[in-house]
Parts: structure tokens; C-alpha cells; sequence
């Protein structure tokens, strides 16, 4: 969805939110001072301000809690990919101590399984799907590594740890695939824009002497809603985008971890 700003840096994308929020803000505030007077607070500003300060709070209440919550789960996703790569990294050490026929084929498919997930399935989890042939990949280690029987009683500790490792990673990989998917639905873009909207439009109706002030306060109001909804739309959008997660940790594995078997 936000593929178009690749190539946009986050001050810019910054930039266009804070000025159109801005531009928005003010229009709001020329349309209802220039065709609405009747409704305009002049003889009850104080009373306005008081309800200005509770709207106000509920919405700020509203969009910190919210923010919060999808940056967090950004960072939990992050911590995801790279828990996945160290788990498939401590997979493919397991392997050094076993029959060749087992490990060879065994780092043979974890490194095309690594490479698919870079190339081909990380365009993909955007959308919270996977690659067909990525999962092909590693439910045919699992396979390979439940088919082998240890030959001595001091392989089994190992050999069970290793499968331990394998299970965990496709847990953390199935994580990663639904975590792609974008946090906030439909439903609560709607009550934010709406949100929003409401409290742009009520802080319009306001009479003033100094209108100068007055549309410097609306052009800042403008700017730091514009500077919530930019961080909410980066984050939310977990693997796309400028603040897109990327998958550097699985490249490392073939690029520095993985050279020397």
C-alpha cells in the first residue's frame, strides 16, 4: 500500500502530513468563520473553552493510547524477524555433528529457504501471506530431521534440541506472517479520521479578536494531528513502506554467518 513512498525519506513524508492536516485545519477555519457566524462562540467562548479542553483530552487520550499500541507492535514484530534469524542460525549449528547425507541437504535447504524469504515471500507478508515454496523448504528440514534416528544415546540431547529449535522457528515464522497484516482495520481508521474531523471543525467556531493568533493556532493544531496520523500510518504498516521493517537479519545469515559451512 505505501510501496509509492520508498522512495520518499520520513522527513518529507513528515512534511506532506503536516501541511496538508495544516491546510485542512485552516480551511475548516475560514469555511465556518466566513459562512457560519450564527453558530460561532461569541458569547461563550469561556463556556466553549471548557468544552474544548474535555473534547480535547478524550481525543489526545484516544490517539496516545493508540500510537502506543502500534508502536509496540511494530517493535514486537521486529523482535520477531530477528529472533526467527537467530533460531535459524542456531538450527544450522546444530547441524555441523551430523551424518553428512542428513546435514548437507538439511544447510542446502535452509539457505534457499532463507534466500526465497528475502526474495520472494517478504513482498508477500505485507500482505500477511507466505511463499508456497519457502514453507516447502523448511517443512522438508522438519522432515528430513524427524526421518533421522540418532545412533547413539549421546545424540539424542542434541538431535532433540535441534528439533525443539525447528519447532520454535516455524511458530516464530507463523507470527511474522500474520504480523504482517496491518493493526488498525477499518473500523478505527474510521473513529480517528472522524475524531479528528470533529474537533478540527469545533475549534473553528471560535470568535477572537486576534483572527492573526487564531489561525496560527489552527495551523498548529493542523500540523501536530498531521504528526500523529504520520506515525500511525508508517507503523501500522509493519513490513511496507519508509518504516518498513526489512528483512536485514535473514540476509546476514547467507551474507557473513553462513560463507563457511
Amino acid at each position: 500500500m505505501l510501496g509509492l513512498l520508498e522512495n520518499i525519506s520520513p522527513l518529507s513524508i513528515a512534511l506532506i502530513f503536516v501541511v496538508g492536516f495544516s491546510l485542512v485545519a485552516l480551511a475548516s477555519q475560514w469555511l465556518a468563520q466566513r459562512f457560519m457566524p450564527g453558530f460561532h462562540f461569541a458569547g461563550a467562548t469561556d463556556l466553549g473553552e471548557i468544552f474544548s479542553d474535555a473534547i480535547g483530552g478524550m481525543f489526545a487520550l484516544l490517539f496516545a493510547l493508540v500510537t502506543v499500541a502500534v508502536w509496540q507492535n511494530h517493535d514486537r514484530m521486529a523482535t520477531t524477524v530477528s529472533n526467527e534469524a537467530n533460531v535459524l542460525h542456531n538450527v544450522y549449528r546444530n547441524l555441523e555433528p551430523y551424518p553428512p547425507e542428513v546435514r548437507d541437504p538439511c544447510r542446502a535447504k535452509l539457505k534457499d529457504y532463507v534466500n526465497r524469504v528475502v526474495a520472494v515471500e517478504w513482498p508477500l507478508v505485507e500482505q500477511g501471506l507466505q511463499d508456497p515454496g519457502a514453507h516447502r523448504l523448511i517443512t522438508d528440514v522438519n522432515k528430513l530431521l524427524l526421518a533421522y534416528s540418532p545412533a547413539t544415546l549421546g545424540e539424542l540431547p542434541r538431535h532433540g534440541e535441534t528439533l525443539g529449535l525447528v519447532t520454535q522457528y516455524r511458530g516464530l515464522r507463523h507470527d511474522r506472517i500474520r504480523g504482517g497484516l496491518p493493526y488498525l482495520d477499518r473500523t478505527m481508521w474510521t473513529a480517528l479520521v472522524l475524531g479528528a474531523g470533529i474537533y478540527i471543525v469545533y475549534s473553528s467556531f471560535f470568535r477572537v479578536e486576534n483572527r492573526r493568533a487564531y489561525t496560527v493556532m489552527m495551523a498548529t493544531l493542523g500540523a501536530a494531528l498531521g504528526l500523529v496520523f504520520y506515525m500511525l500510518v508508517l507503523y501500522n504498516f509493519v513490513f511496507d513502506g519508509p518504516g518498513g521493517i526489512r528483512p536485514d537479519p535473514f540476509r546476514e545469515l547467507t551474507e557473513k554467518y553462513w560463507l563457511i559451512d
